[in-house]
Parts: C-alpha cells; structure tokens; sequence
C-alpha cells in the first residue's frame, strides 16, 4: 500500500448528440484537486499472453456540494485524469458529514483512454 499527494482533474461527460444521437465531443475538464491517493489490494493476470498489473486506488478530496446544496458535485459518470491517464470513476463514498470525497477507481496497465 503507498499514499500520497496527486493532482487530479475531474471531467465532466460529454453531452452533445450527434444526428443519430450518438454522444460526441470530449469529456469537459470540470475542476483539479490535490488527492490523497491511497492504493490497495492488486493482482497479475495473464491477458493476450502477456502478465497485465490490476489494482484499485482511493483518491480523497475536500467535499465539493453539488448545484442542490445537498448531494456531492462529484459522481460516478465522471472521468478522473491522473497521472496523464483518464480513468473511469467506480464509486463516490462520502467520510463523515459533508467532510470528504473518496473516489474509487481501477488501475491496470492495459491501455483504457481509447474509449474516454
């Protein structure tokens, strides 16, 4: 397990349609945050003859409200770009009243960025 600080950027989903109504346009940049990166837990798999590292990592940031002042600005339909790389979010889990953000995601050497 390793800890530290890193800047995150949250991206917001793209929402323009196209004519078939398809989603077009690449995730908007939303804010950036110093996290707390906390990384647990990981396996090797063999994947297309290859060894692939898989793991998952706990970012924590500051509680942003959302536009209703009650529920977290922050969601799982977000992307978070760390280290370069965007990764999909898991899960959001809030740490007391309104105090943190702990965001789940999956690491893994596999390149994922094609499809976000």
């Amino acid at each position: 397990m390793s800890a530290g600080k890193v800047r995150i950027t949250l991206l917001r989903p793209a929402t323009t349609q196209d004519a078939g109504g398809e989603i077009v346009g690449e995730p908007i940049p939303w804010r950036s945050f110093w996290a707390t990166k906390t990384e647990s837990g990981g396996r090797e798999n063999l994947f297309a003859s290859r060894i692939v590292h898989e793991g998952s990592a706990v970012l924590t940031i500051p509680y942003v409200k959302g536009e209703d002042g009650r529920s977290p600005a922050v969601d799982a339909r977000m992307l978070v770009e760390i280290d370069g790389r965007r990764r999909p979010i898991e899960s959001v889990y809030e740490e007391g009243f309104r105090k943190k953000l702990h965001i789940l995601i999956s690491l893994s050497d596999l390149d994922y960025d094609a499809g976000y």
